[in-house]
């Protein structure tokens, strides 16, 4: 990446930082015979072609879709207009190459947020029956805002876009209803969440100690407001993401694991859980108070309203189909939570450690096909049909097969020693294996994932929705029937070759179908 970027944009200051840091390098090189002291002081040196090497790599790559621009004939003012992130304009493709940068780079540091936060949890509490009980109580709650709210986001997105098209009150009108109508839904989950906490932590822990049921039953319930607190942040999300503003969705999203770990440190070890609960709760608040803030310039307030049938058809028409598919692809993390449960104390702490890093990949294709992608064929689509939609969904498939595939390449090369380090002192070396080859398993669906998450966006944004269902569906009987074979001869592995499974069988027959 620097020769090219040496070679084919060569200026006058990049010659001379190339010159003076390579002269420099050299003497050090020379004159320093401890390897320890040569690494410490040529590294400030180094990052300078470190840093060509990232620039000439993306002139590589921006050469490569402004190329792919010019062949689709889009004009300079499509352009423009796309890089205004105006509704109802179609960006380039090297604006949703920016753009989802953006977004995946800041996604990245909240996963890592999250998993720091995981790791906190494990060094001060260890892999025990009250580190699983967290995990179990702070796992129910995400279950049902998968697959009660995020399908509301891709709901909203098309007849959000149609109706702000020279008719900005009628889009505030159809946030505000949908507002209305996911208070209305996640406010009566929530109760059931807090009325049935024992019922729900017994399906997923089964007749475990009592202790650890009674711990993760006060948990959840102290939870279960996360529930009702995502109706303000998916719903404005959804509406920032529609506008081009995902990057003020991702940074409102990050605000959550900050306050979380902040909250850990400060607190002693004994008190750990209830930190991370508390900061969880009041990072939730803070990211509502971010998106309400976010969308008051742009002319829609976050303030519900009761729903009216006819204001939500386009919404609900398609959501019932999603919020299906959704319940079947989330009913798989408390399925697995329930077969890491029935191996051995510790094994559900286990399986949450090793299967978040699996979803640090897999949830920043979800993420940025959401925030980016899916807005981006939304409007290819109103403008130009299908026909449109299939040459974006040829590049935008081979590119995140490609990503995915060094990701898992990755995973599978490095998952040992990166586990190691993480959990040095925290862990033995035994836990340490078996973390890492649930990690190796695991990363090999994400090049799979990238592709199911891309195609299922694309079926939402024409309509075919009801083929998201079917395939959703023949994962999660998959899933469940190879943990049924698995779990009882190879324990929490079982239930990582079970998820890969049912991520290549749900994606085959989507790509089937498509």
């Amino acid at each position: 990446g620097a020769i090219w970027m040496i070679v084919f944009n060569p200026t006058r200051p990049l010659v001379a930082g190339a010159v003076f840091g390579g002269a420099l390098l050299l003497m050090l090189a020379y004159i320093h015979p401890n390897v320890g002291t040569l690494y410490r002081q040529r590294f400030g040196v180094w990052l300078f072609f470190l840093l060509c090497g990232a620039v000439g790599w993306a002139r590589v790559f921006l050469a490569l879709l402004e190329q792919r621009v010019s062949d689709h004939g889009l004009t300079a003012q499509a352009a423009d207009a796309g890089r205004s992130g105006s509704v109802g304009t179609v960006s380039t493709v090297d604006r949703v190459a920016a753009s989802g940068a953006v977004v995946m780079l800041v996604t990245l540091l909240c996963y890592l947020g999250f998993f720091a936060r995981d790791l906190l949890l494990v060094q001060r509490m260890g892999m025990t029956d009250s580190l699983d009980a967290f995990f179990t109580a702070a796992m129910i709650p995400m279950f049902f805002v998968t697959f009660l709210a995020m399908p509301m986001a891709d709901a909203l997105m098309l007849p959000f876009l149609s109706s702000g098209v020279g008719n900005p009150e009628q889009r505030a009108l159809l946030i505000r209803h949908t507002l209305g109508f996911a208070l209305l839904l996640l406010g009566l989950t929530a109760l059931i969440v807090v009325a049935t906490a024992p019922w729900l932590i017994t399906l997923v822990l089964g007749g475990q100690g009592a202790a650890q049921f009674d711990q993760a039953v006060v948990m959840l319930r102290w939870f279960a407001p996360i529930v009702l607190l995502s109706a303000w942040t998916v719903v404005g999300n959804a509406a920032l993401n529609a506008l081009g503003r995902s990057r003020d969705a991702a940074l409102g999203q990050l605000v959550v694991p900050a306050v979380t770990i902040t909250a850990l440190i400060w607190v002693p070890p004994p008190q750990a859980a209830t930190a991370a609960l508390g900061g969880m709760l009041a990072g939730t608040m803070l990211n509502v108070y971010w998106v309400r803030r976010a969308l008051q310039p742009l002319g829609i307030p976050l303030r519900p309203a009761m729903p009216r049938v006819h204001v939500l058809h386009a919404v609900t028409s398609s959501y019932h189909r999603l919020a299906g598919a959704a319940l079947l692809t989330a009913a798989l993390v408390p399925l697995n939570y329930a077969f890491a449960a029935g191996v051995a104390s510790g094994s559900v702490s286990a399986w949450a450690l090793a299967s978040k890093i699996v979803a640090l990949f897999s949830g920043l294709a979800s993420v940025g096909a959401s925030a980016v992608v899916l807005p981006h064929l939304a409007r290819i689509f109103s403008h130009r049909g299908k026909s449109g939609l299939r040459d974006d969904a040829y590049f935008l498939l081979m590119g995140g097969s490609w990503l995915g595939g060094g990701v898992a390449v990755g995973g599978v090369l490095f998952a040992e020693p990166l586990v190691g380090a993480a959990l040095s002192g925290s862990a033995s070396a035994e836990q340490v294996t078996a973390l890492a080859n649930i990690i190796k398993v695991g990363v090999l669906q994400v090049p799979v994932a990238i592709a199911g998450t891309l195609i299922a966006k694309m079926a939402i944004v024409s309509g075919a929705s009801s083929r998201v269902v079917i395939s959703a569906l023949a994962g999660c009987v998959v899933n469940l029937g190879a943990n049924l074979v698995l779990v009882p001869h190879w324990g929490v592995m079982g239930v990582a070759c079970g998820a890969l499974l049912a991520v290549v069988v749900s994606t085959v027959s989507m790509a089937a179908m498509a």
